[in-house]
């Protein structure tokens, strides 16, 4: 079974428990359905709702009891059916237990989505997919939440962390309300970040298979969305001509440093981008001679 194939794609819903209800009854019974998760209330941050995200991307339907209640925290770290996200100053995954806050004295830095992400995936640790999900989301969440990038605080891979931290409110009937909102959202960007993986795989086999016309071009016969990114840390090969909707384009890396140049009357182009990153035509050899036009060494 693929890493897709594992996320649950049923309808998603969260029921919270607040602490008096889990006192009086104590946890209920457990169904093949429903899982019982454990965090802390009051303010959420970006590694638990993640977490709780991926947990859910796997078991559907979820009950969350948000507390700090010791006892009801005590009671959940003993039974191995219940996650504990965040909290609990244990981490023991034969427990399903994740808190990172004691790990200092171990020298560990890891959150708790990371804890998570590595319980629900460890047997297929080497899926490609995987490495790029922990890579492109986990890691900078993981890194902002354990204070690696707190020098670089309006940088780009912080931004998801912050929109997370935005969704809080000061009192705690709208924070339950805004938790369940946040861990949707959160659900939504996993999903969608497994199947960028997937495609971003998929292009990479696609990019291997690139033809070289020069230093500067190549050619893909079948269409790959992710080009750039795939380059990303490699000498860059601004140009590119492939197969699209509709026809064949010739593509810029960058219009700023490799603008292409404006088409000429006798160029059956389509359409061409006032931005000069794009430009398609009806045929590869059409898209080719345009190409070639300002690659002369196109081979």
């Amino acid at each position: 079974m693929s890493v897709l194939e594992c996320l649950n794609d049923s309808d998603f819903k969260i029921v919270l428990k607040d602490d008096r209800s889990i006192l009086t009854e104590s946890f209920p019974e457990k169904s093949e359905n429903k899982v019982t998760v454990v965090t802390h209330n009051g303010i959420f941050h970006a590694d638990e709702v993640f977490a709780i995200a991926l947990i859910s991307c796997i078991h559907g339907k979820l009950e969350v009891v948000r507390t700090r209640d010791k006892k009801i925290i005590d009671q959940a770290k003993s039974d191995p059916k219940i996650f504990v996200i965040d909290v609990g100053m244990v981490s023991d995954p034969r427990m399903k237990c994740f808190d990172h806050h004691q790990q200092s004295q171990s020298g560990q830095e890891e959150s708790s989505v990371s804890l998570v992400f590595r319980y629900l995936f460890d047997n297929q640790a080497t899926d490609p997919v995987l490495s790029l999900v922990y890579d492109r989301l986990i890691r900078e969440i993981n890194d902002w939440d354990t204070g690696k990038i707190g020098k670089h605080i309006n940088s780009s891979p912080v931004l998801l962390p912050r929109i997370i931290s935005g969704y809080n409110r000061a009192d705690d009937e709208t924070q339950d309300k805004q938790f369940i909102k946040v861990v949707n959202l959160a659900r939504e960007i996993v999903r969608n970040e497994f199947n960028t993986s997937k495609l971003l795989v998929q292009g990479k086999k696609i990019w291997d298979r690139r033809i070289r016309l020069s230093e500067s071009s190549v050619i893909l016969n079948e269409f790959c969305p992710f080009w750039r990114q795939i380059q990303a840390g490699k000498k860059l090969i601004p140009y590119i001509l492939q197969p699209v909707t509709g026809g064949w384009a010739v593509m810029s890396a960058d219009s700023d440093t490799y603008p292409l140049p404006e088409p000429e009357e006798s160029e059956n182009i389509i359409f061409f981008h006032p931005a000069k990153f794009y430009a398609l035509f009806n045929t590869r050899s059409e898209a080719h001679s345009y190409l070639d036009r300002f690659e002369p060494g196109n081979l």
